[in-house]
């Protein structure tokens, strides 16, 4: 089979009234660009007519489009399989509740042509019923393009990534857990040699009322924690020495437990729902939090860097994580401390100055 330059994935479940949309936008992307591209849109076990949807894209786009149905399976395991199926150079994921800017691959390819590049990442929209606003997919404070866009909110997204498939060897997104791609993208990111960064929302993120970022907090958050197991075991097998490996478990772990776990839980359900959660939290990631407490840069920037009080918290946060104190735990975000004194980290001085010494790679 000729391999052909991109592969466009397509996980589709129970986005009726916005795959029209998403698939509009990728042809129209198509139409800009004189290489052969694939669309593989697959259906994870959708209720209503999104089967009905994109029959009528086939009919019309036969040879464009290569159409998977199946089973739920799983937001994880359909990007695998459409990995699997693809026969591009590239690859680039699309969720079909968002929709692309019409030079997005057309950009990324002159880029991609020009700077030899494994992987284009761009900026994002994000766009709900009553707002917009630019999400940028790096930090400015790195002069590489690859730290700077490792070390932000939106790195582990798939979505706003045209990467080689080729980084994807060996790599899978692991089944039948949420945040998928935080174990993944990681990996994928540190494995390539060149990526460049284009200062452009060219991926409009549509944030809808019952999205998973809308949501309130529930139990099924905690499987985070099991993500960064996986994703802490693919950093211990790649070819990384001590100081890297550590920044980068630094870099993820500090953002995602403050921002998507903590947070959610300080301001989420009040109560006994609040105690319970708080109880479960203290449980499963008091291994995971014992082992980020030995790391250098874990110490330094949260514990030791910080205001008194802000220093203070933060002992006090993690003392209660690493020795299951649930009770304080509770107590603390019940008061709401966490907001005026935890030290929520936004890029530390000290994995900015490490990396800026680097090479851009």
């Amino acid at each position: 089979m000729k391999e052909k330059r991109l592969s466009i994935i397509v996980p589709i479940y129970n986005t009726e009234q916005y795959l029209n949309r998403c698939i509009d936008s990728i042809i129209s992307a198509i139409n800009n660009v004189t290489f052969e591209v694939e669309i593989i849109l697959i259906n994870d076990g959708s209720k209503g007519n999104c089967d009905d949807i994109v029959l009528e894209y086939i009919e019309k786009y036969k040879n464009l489009i290569k159409y998977i149905k199946q089973e739920n399976s799983g937001l994880a395991q359909t990007k695998n399989i459409g990995i699997e199926n693809s026969t591009g150079e590239y690859i680039s994921f699309i969720d079909s509740d968002d929709f692309i800017d019409e030079n997005f691959y057309k950009d990324a390819f002159n880029i991609i042509n020009e700077r030899k590049a494994d992987v284009v990442i761009c900026d994002w929209e994000t766009i709900s019923k009553d707002n917009r606003f630019i999400v940028p997919a790096k930090d400015t404070r790195y002069s590489s393009d690859k730290l700077g866009c490792i070390d932000v909110q939106i790195m582990p997204s798939s979505c706003n990534k045209i990467a080689k498939k080729e980084l994807f060897e060996n790599l899978y997104f692991p089944n039948k857990l949420r945040y998928e791609d935080l174990a993944t993208t990681l990996i994928m990111l540190l494995k390539a040699k060149k990526i460049v960064y284009l200062n452009k929302p060219y991926y409009k993120y549509y944030l809808s009322e019952g999205s998973i970022m809308r949501s309130d907090f529930d139990e099924k958050k905690f499987q985070m924690i099991d993500v960064f197991k996986i994703l802490f075991e693919r950093l211990d097998n790649m070819n990384l020495n001590k100081e890297e490996k550590e920044v980068y478990e630094y870099m993820v772990y500090t953002r995602r437990l403050y921002e998507e776990l903590i947070e959610p839980i300080a301001i989420g359900k009040n109560g006994k729902i609040k105690f319970e959660l708080c109880k479960k939290f203290c449980d499963k990631i008091s291994d995971l939090n014992s082992y980020m407490c030995k790391n250098k840069y874990f110490i330094e920037n949260v514990y030791g860097k910080s205001k008194f009080l802000k220093k203070v918290s933060n002992k006090m946060l993690h003392f209660c994580l690493n020795k299951k104190h649930y009770r304080i735990l509770y107590l603390i975000l019940k008061k709401r401390i966490y907001y005026s004194l935890f030290a929520i980290r936004y890029g530390g001085k000290d994995v900015i100055d490490f990396f800026n010494k680097e090479n851009d790679v």
